[in-house]
């Protein structure tokens, strides 16, 4: 590990040796990581072959169930396919003022692909202190879209405070903030 981070320093100017063990520039140095850590992928496995809702109730825990709606069934929010599925998912900010329609559209032009409902559930269930960053973390992949009866379309949104996780439904053109995030994976 020491020899890998001496390798590291080795690449780096001497200005930034500087920044970086000054002890002046550690509070700033240690929220610009805090900001680049939140964009990091993390692997995520999960097995799809139960269906949705005990991928979902694993991800909640048995204390949480209550807080999964019940809107949500493997008929409204199919998953990808039926057997073990690894992916890479992390977190993107919504813009203020910004529905998850248009972050759709921002982050697909992007490049990026959109996480549906079973990645957001492995996601809850792998990484909950990940989610708990945000208010809610929202998927919003095309298979993750339900139309009510009257027309408005929702998603599922994981969010986390303490021990309590919900697993809810979010109209997908109400306008969000930046402390919302869209999973997105590789």
């Amino acid at each position: 590990m020491f020899h890998a981070f001496a390798k590291f320093l080795l690449t780096l100017s001497e200005e930034m040796i500087e920044v970086l063990f000054n002890p002046e520039t550690w509070p700033s140095l240690k929220v610009f990581l805090a900001e680049h850590l939140k964009l990091m992928w993390r692997s995520i496995t999960y097995d799809q072959s139960g269906g949705l809702m005990p991928l979902i109730k694993s991800a909640v825990g048995p204390n949480n169930e209550r807080y999964i709606n019940t809107d949500i069934t493997q008929k409204r929010f199919p998953l990808m396919g039926t057997g073990v599925r690894t992916v890479k998912c992390r977190v993107e900010a919504c813009l203020d003022g910004e529905s998850s329609e248009k972050a759709a559209t921002r982050l697909v032009a992007a490049g990026h692909i959109l996480g549906n409902t079973g990645d957001l559930a492995g996601y809850l269930r792998a990484y909950p202190e990940e989610v708990e960053k945000w208010v809610w973390v929202l998927a919003i992949s095309e298979d993750s879209r339900w139309s009510r009866p009257g027309g408005y379309v929702v998603v599922p949104y994981a969010n986390v405070n303490g021990s309590n996780r919900n697993f809810d439904l979010y109209d997908f053109r109400d306008q969000l903030n930046s402390r919302n995030g869209i999973l997105v994976r590789s």
